[in-house]
Parts: structure tokens; sequence; C-alpha cells
């Protein structure tokens, strides 16, 4: 269930990835009257620029990118020995999901226009896959008493010297350490 939830969250992303928006770029054009041509003039891009600049900002800043940062966070929580392999078939599926999203984007386009898309896709994160998250993914395995992998047995293998915590920080150390901004 983990990997379906991480690989499905991840998959969410998709609507403000690059694979998404680019889909919609000639309908906002033409919806705020930009055209590709360039213009000596200023003036009648400043308003549509605006919106489109602040629109962007609001798609990529509240939240489309922790989508997918939490869900392949998930992925190594829960799987230590098997992470690889997971990461493996969750990364293949995506590939294949981020690969034929823009013609499923363009087929709901040409069913219920470009706002009908992208308003259909919004009820569907907010009220579907929001509401199936909560119900069905877990944080950690320790939450519902499991350990990393299940109840895997494989192989004894040495312990990843990277993969050691070896410090907790708390929320306040944490921001103070470029690690925690860099990602």
């Amino acid at each position: 269930m983990i990997v379906v939830f991480a690989t499905l969250g991840v998959s969410a992303s998709m609507p403000g990835q690059t694979v998404g928006v680019s889909v919609f770029t000639a309908r906002l054009a033409d919806a705020l009257g930009l055209s590709y041509l360039p213009l000596m003039d200023a003036r009648p891009w400043l308003a549509p620029g605006l919106v489109l600049v602040v629109g962007f900002a609001l798609l990529r800043f509240t939240g489309q990118g922790m989508v997918t940062m939490s869900s392949r966070a998930m992925l190594g929580k829960w799987f230590n020995r098997r992470r690889g392999v997971v990461t493996a078939w969750s990364g293949a599926v995506v590939s294949f999901a981020f690969s034929g999203a823009p013609m499923g984007f363009e087929y709901l386009i040409r069913q219920l226009g470009w706002q009908g898309a992208w308003q259909l896709m919004g009820l569907v994160m907010i009220c579907v896959l929001a509401l199936l998250f909560w119900i069905f993914a877990r944080d950690n395995p320790e939450e519902c008493g499991l350990e990393m992998d299940g109840d895997y047995v494989g192989k004894e293998q040495r312990e990843n010297l990277d993969s050691v915590i070896y410090r907790d920080y708390t929320l306040a150390e944490a921001r103070r350490t470029f690690a925690f901004w860099a990602d």
C-alpha cells in the first residue's frame, strides 16, 4: 500500500509540473490576450504578465512540490533493505505516468475546456486523493506497530553508515542547518 500511495502521490503532482503546465500554455496565452510575437510596448503585457506570475507562484509554492517530496520520503521511511527495488518500481510507474500525462491533459481540455480540466484535477486532488491519503498513507511504520521492510528477512548485510542517524534535531535546530534548506 505504501508503494502504491507514494507512487500515486508523486504522479499527483503532474498538473503543477512542467509536463502538466505546458499543455495549458497556449490556451492561457490566448485567454490573457498574449501573443508569442515580441511587442515594443510593454503596457499590454503588464496585467496578463502579472496574472501569470502570481498564478504560477501560487501553483508552484502552495504544496505541489511538497506532494512529490513527502511521497518519496515516505518510501525511504518504510523501506531499508528493499528501498532500491521499491524506488525503482515506483520510478518506472511515475515515468510512464509522466509520459502519458500530456495526452491525458489534452483529452481533458478537449472535453471540458482548459478551465474545466484544471477544476476537475483540483477537485480530484482535494476530494479524492486527500481523503485516500488521509485514510491509507502513514508517515512511518512505527505508527502502525511495524518495522521497516515489514517481516522481510534477507541475507544479513552490513549496515549502510550513510543511513544511520547519529543525532536527532529539534525543529529549531534543523532550521539552522544547510541540509534542511537545501532539500
